[in-house]
């Protein structure tokens, strides 16, 4: 049986989202879907049981790792340090979220070499290879993802989020490029790098998020059960062996059914 505990914890995260989405929407003078937004809000609160922790269904499978290193320039689950200790439920004062296009492309180089310095060893592509890439090529890895969300901390790049379609399932977005560098740990980047992709991938007809993660991970996880995810019961061995990865997902629209 679900921990009582992280279903609410799971629901306050999906209430909070609606309602920031509903005050968001009178910011920008659009009222005219406010309420149903907040009637979300008000149908996760009243709907909280067991149900809050099934958006998946739990097939277990295991296969090898789909190889992305042509156009990914890491494993697709990384996340390295700890986590804030509680979910951002707004933009604090000193992090801004911004979606890249490919005119960020400096923005998102500085990103990516800043993490293949800090952490090395959790990546495929090494340093020198991504310094070597062309403006071109920097273009390319923000068009060919659905998004590329950095977010910075007084004006300077500190984090990113990325999705793309998902191998797995044909009605899913994948996330991936999970970073956020050891300054900026702690102060709620990555929640708030998480809830502005959902909310983004959301409001874009995308009705699932999934994403894979070493099965010891711990912080990843964490990050993904505060906004809604849970394990889908899906596995598969990475390259080079080692420990496997699991998969989580959740649903972004209330009304679709779990997926089997």
């Amino acid at each position: 049986m679900a921990d009582p505990r992280r279903l609410v914890q799971q629901a306050l995260v999906r209430i909070t989202t609606a309602l920031v989405d509903g005050v968001t929407h009178i910011r920008h003078r659009n009222t005219s879907g406010t309420a149903g937004r907040v009637h979300k809000a008000a149908h996760e609160w009243e709907n909280l049981g067991p149900e809050l922790a099934k958006p998946f269904s739990a097939t277990t499978r295991d296969r090898d790792q789909v190889d992305r290193a042509a156009i990914s320039e890491h494993d697709s689950d990384e996340f390295v340090g700890p986590l804030p200790s509680s979910a951002a439920t707004a933009h604090t004062p000193n992090l801004e979220t911004k979606l890249l296009t490919p005119d960020d492309w400096r923005v998102r180089r500085e990103v990516v070499l800043a993490k293949l310095r800090e952490s090395p060893d959790h990546y495929k592509t090494r340093y020198e290879t991504a310094a070597a890439r062309t403006e071109q090529q920097w273009r390319d890895m923000i068009t060919s993802r659905t998004s590329v969300f950095t977010v910075f901390r007084d004006g300077k790049p500190v984090g990113e989020l990325a999705s793309w379609p998902s191998t797995d399932h044909p009605d899913a977005q994948e996330i991936h490029a999970v970073w956020v560098d050891p300054t900026a740990r702690r102060s709620g980047a990555s929640d708030q790098l998480m809830q502005t992709q959902l909310q983004w991938l959301e409001r874009h007809g995308h009705p699932r998020m999934v994403l894979w993660t070493r099965e010891d991970n711990t912080p990843m996880q964490s990050l993904a059960e505060r906004h809604g995810f849970t394990r889908t019961g899906n596995t598969r061995a990475r390259s080079g062996g080692g420990i496997p990865s699991v998969e989580m997902g959740r649903n972004l629209t209330s009304d679709l059914p779990d997926s089997h």
